[in-house]
């Protein structure tokens, strides 16, 4: 039994979960990055394996119970587990619930779900683990109708997490229609990522290939996926500048156009061909393997390989200079805010920016330089991370260079999902930069302060050490978009 500090309901929350972003992967990012380090697991029942989750409601002391693929949401008084990625709202009519009536059968309705019905909402169709919608009071009881031995175990209280950010809630809110699925973006970082980047070649067929192969990604992702729902397997499409026309043909994205060349006085970030952007990740590189090897079969001759590198991640999410990478990464709420484009570019909404660049570093001369000097580089200490002081004025640390604020002095945060990659025997050794906005020109103002230096001359000292060999710019529709693409 869990606390006594849980709130407990005779009726099911009024919460109810709208289907959900169609993807695979077993953990939520926000859930599995931060919630499960810190929830008392133990107070929750086994579900039969699911590895359910108990998290606590900071702003009402209410507590629930969620599996590993269903984070937890508020809306008014009550709470709801939600599939991974799912859009919770108390404003009916809603359209698509999938749950599981009392009788075992997975039911689709295009209202609410039934108050009466202790549902389980079916996240996506893959059979991915499904998120139990019930009451607290039912929650508070294992499953199997026994104490559980191990309620009495202290609990700490884990911090309130979201689904959405509100601008997508309110547009949810506001409009009877399914709202705009973005792909999974914000897909947690894994062991093992695939970077492929390929150029679409001339044929009578090629479009016609590629938008059905985009079409069916989800799909693709799910046969990958099934073969073991724990990996967080995951595939974000990104389509470039030059031929979103003829593979859409629909509105251009407001800021989409050729990653520019930013020359330096000393360094310089090249811009590279580039159509196709396949980010793929996993924990698992056969998955990632095998994804890739299914996508390059159905894309065929529509497509040529222009650079394929395989990341991997180093110790605890390091880069091979030795220091952390992605600290200043959002979080929680903040990344869909950062990262998905809303109702400033509304033929855009739910969809992201994407820039990647294949650095190469120079580690024997890295090495070299003493560690106070690589921290002040970086703008971090090497061994635990701590953010060091700001200069005043002059030479301006990495950290410094790629904050980036606005003219109201507002900072603007990109999600990372930077991979090292490399080969000893080779002596190849590098970082996979994508990063990810809701607004191309924060990070194109990050490479012009890195490549030409603010003040100008004052470039990043990283750059004495790591070499851009590509850079390539790409928008990532949304999922909705993406599964339109072979409708006519």
């Amino acid at each position: 039994m869990m606390s006594t500090g849980m709130m407990a309901t005779d009726a099911a929350p009024s919460v109810v979960c709208i289907q959900a972003i169609l993807s695979t992967a077993t953990y939520c990012p926000i859930l599995s990055a931060h919630e499960t380090q810190h929830a008392s697991d133990s107070a929750c029942p086994d579900d039969e394996g699911s590895n359910m989750h108990y998290i606590m409601n900071m702003m009402n002391s209410d507590s629930m119970c969620c599996t590993n693929s269903a984070t937890i949401t508020q809306v008014g008084s009550s709470m709801a587990c939600c599939p991974c990625g799912a859009l919770c709202t108390g404003a009916p009519p809603l359209t698509q619930n999938w749950y599981t009536n009392n009788a075992g059968q997975v039911v689709l309705t295009t209202g609410t779900i039934p108050s009466s019905i202790s549902a389980t909402v079916a996240g996506d169709l893959a059979g991915r683990q499904a998120a139990r919608v019930t009451s607290i009071k039912e929650l508070r009881r294992p499953l199997s109708g026994q104490p559980n031995p191990q309620d009495s175990r202290p609990r700490r209280r884990p911090t309130v997490i979201q689904s959405y950010t509100a601008e997508l809630a309110t547009r949810a809110r506001m409009s009877r229609r399914v709202p705009i699925e973005p792909q999974r973006v914000d897909a947690p970082l894994t062991q093992s990522a695939t970077f492929l980047v390929l150029s679409v070649t001339d044929g009578p067929d090629t479009i016609r290939t590629i938008r059905s192969t985009l079409a069916g990604i989800d799909s693709l992702a799910k046969n990958v996926a099934i073969r073991d729902l724990s990996a967080s397997f995951a595939c974000t499409v990104g389509i470039g500048s030059d031929v979103w026309d003829r593979v859409t043909g629909l509105p251009r994205p407001t800021e989409l156009h050729p990653f520019p060349v930013v020359r330096g006085a000393t360094h310089t970030a090249v811009s590279t061909p580039g159509d196709l952007l396949f980010h793929i990740r996993s924990e698992r590189r056969d998955l990632c393997f095998e994804f890739e090897r299914q996508l390059l079969d159905l894309l065929g001759d529509a497509v040529a390989v222009v650079d394929e590198t395989t990341g991997f991640r180093y110790f605890d999410v390091r880069d091979l200079l030795g220091f952390v990478d992605g600290t200043a990464n959002p979080v929680g709420p903040a990344v869909p805010a950062s990262i998905l484009v809303a109702e400033e570019d509304a033929s855009a909404a739910g969809g992201s920016y994407i820039v990647v660049q294949k650095y190469v570093h120079d580690l024997k001369a890295w090495r070299a330089l003493p560690a106070e000097q690589q921290e002040a580089i970086i703008g971090r200490t090497k061994l635990d991370n701590i953010e060091l002081d700001d200069a005043e004025s002059g030479q301006q640390s990495h950290k410094t260079l790629a904050t980036i604020e606005d003219e109201n002095g507002d900072e603007h945060d990109i999600l990372r999902d930077n991979m090292p990659f490399g080969s000893p025997a080779s002596g190849e050794f590098g970082t996979y930069f994508i990063g990810y906005s809701r607004r191309l020109w924060v990070i194109e103002r990050m490479l012009q302060r890195m490549f030409i230096g603010d003040p100008p001359g004052l470039h990043d000292r990283l750059l004495n050490f790591s070499k851009p060999l590509t850079g390539t710019t790409f928008f990532a529709p949304s999922a909705s978009l993406l599964a339109s693409l072979d409708s006519d």
